[in-house]
């Protein structure tokens, strides 16, 4: 599993992301991030709101919305 290097900063710090969040929050740990994104995106229809290489932060849609 690749990490972020301690060069790369993240898209927003980590407190600030933590107290965004709302509802329920899911970590999913993939080996091949690119293939993952993929299928969460086309099957799953979640939207990816940023991604750096090393993780992605996306919405997924609740049953019932559009």
């Amino acid at each position: 599993m690749k990490q972020r290097p301690d060069d790369v900063d993240p898209f927003m710090p980590p407190p600030e992301y933590g107290q965004s969040l709302g509802g329920l929050s899911l970590n999913l740990l993939s080996t091949d991030l690119s293939r993952a994104t993929q299928f969460h995106t086309d099957v799953l229809e979640v939207h990816v709101q940023d991604h750096d290489g090393y993780m992605w932060v996306a919405d997924v849609p609740l049953l019932g919305e559009e």
